[in-house]
């Protein structure tokens, strides 16, 4: 029988309300079983975490948070270290900032075989602050040099990483966010009743929707 290799997901904060939770969920959910285990790294008490399948290992960690707190940080480094070289992963893939930063760092000390990074978000253009903004990019270029693959969820959002000199071209692969198509399924009602709960003036479509929400990017 083939090995199946360990997958760890490291993931700061993980609510219903974030694209990239959605995004890790179902990378999660539809890694095929036959060649991956999956393990799931998150703060305890998250409301995404009921989505997930449940063979999926949870490893709650107590240190990771979003505040950035030096002395937290580092509790919160050495944890995950420990997780990954308790469980010898083949694979840990991060996906916020601070899980981004220092679960590369756990994986690289824990000699991990292979990094990838999921860059959902422009972390250095989430702070006020063009001091906080320059130290962002800076650890963001240091983590690279330890990443095997980075993944952006758009080609604009690779091309404002390499232009602040994070990792090379041939690290980079754009990989959209997926969306769980069931969930917007056609519920067999009459279209007529849909506009109508819509709010749509009754007449015939196609109609084209877009659905989202705008918010201020911050830092995790």
């Amino acid at each position: 029988m083939t090995r199946r290799y360990r997958i760890l997901h490291v993931i700061t904060t993980f609510p219903l309300s974030s694209g990239a939770a959605e995004n890790t969920k179902l990378t999660i959910n539809l890694l095929d079983r036959s060649r991956f285990e999956p393990f799931l790294a998150t703060p305890p008490g998250q409301s995404m975490e009921p989505e997930v399948a449940p063979d999926v290992v949870r490893i709650p960690l107590r240190w990771l948070r979003r505040p950035i707190n030096p002395a937290v940080d580092l509790f919160a480094l050495v944890e995950l270290y420990r997780v990954i070289r308790r469980f010898r992963f083949d694979v840990v893939h991060t996906h916020n900032a601070k899980d981004g930063i220092l679960g590369r760092w756990a994986a690289h000390f824990a000699k991990t075989p292979a990094i990838v990074h999921t860059i959902h978000n422009v972390s250095f253009q989430a702070s006020t602050s063009h001091l906080v903004s320059d130290l962002l990019a800076i650890q963001e270029r240091w983590a690279a040099q330890i990443t095997d693959r980075l993944l952006a969820v758009s080609g604009e959002t690779s091309a404002k990483y390499l232009g602040r000199g994070i990792g090379q071209a041939e690290q980079y692969r754009i990989v959209y966010s997926g969306l769980d198509l069931p969930r917007y399924a056609d519920d067999g009602r009459p279209a007529a009743i849909r506009r109508r709960e819509l709010g749509l003036p009754d007449r015939p479509g196609p109609w084209v929707g877009w659905l989202g929400r705008f918010n201020k990017q911050r830092t995790r």
